[in-house]
């Protein structure tokens, strides 16, 4: 038992990092853990360093039958849709201009998100977990 010191931490945290980190909350475990792709966050909450990510994915669908999913993966500062817009979320918070410049830099962080997004679903996954 304990209690968590109110904090800011700046680290990358994933809808899927809940459970893991709820199971360890309560010394439980996970029963889909490994087919899940959530960590848990619970050493960033007790103010140690924990596994901080180098990036999040996002595949959201308002409504699936439209067919007009929004995918992309991002770290602290670039985000990358699958479409291949890449936005600059510190300076363009709104993501109102794609960043259209190329430098090594910017196909590095390209790079980078690219191979996190084809690391993943690109379509809706209907089947249930066993």
């Amino acid at each position: 038992t304990g209690t968590i010191v109110p904090s800011v931490c700046r680290d990358l945290v994933d809808l899927s990092d809940f459970v893991p980190t709820l199971a360890e909350i309560s010394g439980g475990t996970h029963p889909y853990a490994d087919l899940a792709d959530g960590q848990s966050f619970l050493p960033q909450l007790k103010g140690q360093k924990g596994n901080p990510r180098s990036w999040i994915y996002c595949f959201y669908h308002s409504n699936p039958k439209k067919g007009n999913a929004k995918i992309f993966a991002r770290n602290h500062q670039w985000k990358l849709y699958a479409d291949g817009d890449l936005f600059d979320v510190l300076a363009d918070p709104e993501e109102v201009t794609p960043v259209a410049t190329q430098s090594d830099e910017l196909n590095q962080i390209r790079g980078q998100l690219q191979a996190a997004l084809d690391s993943r679903p690109t379509q809706l996954v209907t089947d249930s977990a066993p």
